[in-house]
């Protein structure tokens, strides 16, 4: 299901996260990766703009 919604409506950005974050008072992290999708509206692209953020 989300394969066919990402091939239907392809973000205009993708922001990945290079380092994991910590949500938690002790600074543990988590085993997951951690992207920020964005569409822009009105938006026909075919290809996503990828940038790897530092933390």
């Amino acid at each position: 299901m989300r394969n066919k919604f990402l091939r239907t409506y392809i973000p205009e950005y993708i922001f990945v996260h290079s380092n994991r974050m910590s949500f938690t008072d002790d600074e543990k992290t988590d085993s997951i990766e951690y992207a920020h999708f964005c569409w822009k509206k009105g938006s026909n692209t075919q290809y996503s703009k990828l940038f790897v953020l530092p933390l």
